[in-house]
């Protein structure tokens, strides 16, 4: 009811109403026209951090300047492809260890990977110091008895410390470390894209499986599936509730329906503001 009682000032509330009542089309043109600039700015809102660095703070702060000067760098965001054999000494099979290699050089040809390391680089390393540091011996070894002598030699040399950041001592789990220059959605998206289809191409029925991703972007990729998978059906029970307590506090199908609308419209115009803002 938008009359007020005689001798009564309306309300604000009564005057909106009024203005709203007596003009549903221009109320309803402008509530396209919003809708429309809303799911534009939707289709481009991304799960993850869209901009380097942290979005808690200004882009001008010492922190993300700081993630600016790091794309210079090798990079700070490791991400670690893991290693795991069925037995022991499953690391040292040829082919696994030229797969690893292949994985590691297909990756590091990204831009915002600044480098990486592995067991694999000891194995040439050694190789090399092996054959009086001729640099035409910097390969992979190909036999497997020459690569648990390296190994082996490479993990007593220096111990559990030396060794943890390449394999387990039992050489039958290990790690594949890339330091990655962002932790960007996107980034994280396309590189643990590239590792999958890499190694769905590659595998052919190794003895060691090797499946994505530990390390700071493991755990911002875990995050993303998360908010991914859970906010359509947040977003879903939210609505259901606040439609069920309006059905019954109005008593109208059609008032409830009014309520959900127009916080649908305002939810796409929220998301379509992250959108233009770059916000993830």
């Amino acid at each position: 009811d938008t009359q007020a009682a005689p001798g009564d000032e309306p309300t604000v509330l009564e005057r909106i109403a009024r203005i709203s009542y007596r003009r549903k089309g221009l109320v309803g043109g402008f509530a396209l026209v919003f809708l429309a600039i809303g799911l534009v700015g939707l289709s481009r809102v991304e799960v993850g951090e869209m901009q380097p660095g942290s979005p808690i703070f200004w882009q001008s702060s010492e922190y993300n300047r700081a993630e600016v000067v790091n794309n210079r760098f090798t990079g700070t965001n490791p991400y670690l492809p893991y290693l795991e054999g069925q037995r022991e000494f499953d690391l040292w099979d040829p082919e696994v260890v030229r797969k690893v290699h292949l994985l590691q050089q297909h990756l590091e040809e990204r831009k915002d990977v600044g480098g990486g390391r592995s067991y694999v680089d000891v194995l040439i390393r050694m190789n090399r110091v092996s054959h009086d540091n001729d640099p035409r011996w910097e390969i992979l070894p190909r036999n497997r008895g020459i690569i648990g002598e390296f190994l082996v030699r490479f993990s007593t040399s220096g111990g559990p410390e030396a060794a943890k950041g390449y394999f387990e001592m039992d050489f039958r789990e290990g790690a594949l470390t890339l330091f990655v220059k962002d932790h960007r959605g996107r980034t994280i998206r396309e590189i643990i894209g590239e590792t999958e289809a890499f190694l769905a191409n590659n595998h052919d029925n190794l003895c060691v499986d090797i499946r994505p991703a530990a390390g700071t972007i493991g755990v911002y990729a875990a995050i993303m599936d998360e908010i991914k998978r859970g906010q359509v059906g947040n977003l879903l029970m939210i609505s259901t509730a606040i439609f069920l307590f309006c059905l019954v506090t109005f008593r109208s199908f059609v008032a409830a329906f009014m309520i959900i609308l127009t916080l649908g419209l305002g939810c796409i115009i929220t998301y379509a503001a992250m959108g233009y803002g770059k916000i993830g």
